[in-house]
């Protein structure tokens, strides 16, 4: 995917703090790339195919990211429409079901950049000139 679908990834550093955080935690929030993570964790998801993956596939797939930096970002991406969870569930490591992630089918005309619109051409005027 080409770098200039970024406009659609990454979460509003304003909804990553609660409104009475200490500054310190506004600042990590404005700190955080979430648009980078949430396209890493999208593009691995889309690697897996229609066979899918849980997050333990995810998270061996990536283990020097942090456990939060990886399981945050498919909620973020299902309510967005881009990946889907479910219906099935693998059993993950610690022997509990996780939902299987999947590529949207509607993914693709998503991220499609909206195209430019042309300017519309109305039929002219009677009596004016041009």
């Amino acid at each position: 995917m080409p770098p200039d679908d970024d406009w659609f990834f990454g979460t509003d550093p304003d909804f990553l703090h609660r409104a009475d955080s200490p500054w310190t935690s506004v600042l990590a929030a404005h700190s955080v790339d979430s648009a980078g993570k949430e396209r890493l964790v999208y593009n691995a998801i889309c690697e897996y195919g229609p066979h899918g993956c849980i997050a333990d596939d995810l998270r061996r797939d990536y283990p020097l990211l942090p456990y939060s930096t990886i399981t945050a970002r498919p909620c973020s991406l299902d309510r967005k429409g881009l990946i889907v969870r479910g219906p099935d569930a693998r059993i993950g490591k610690s022997g509990s079901m996780q939902l299987v992630m999947r590529k949207s089918k509607y993914a693709d005309y998503i991220l499609r950049p909206e195209k430019e619109k042309k300017p519309r051409t109305g039929k002219k005027k009677r009596g004016t000139t041009p």
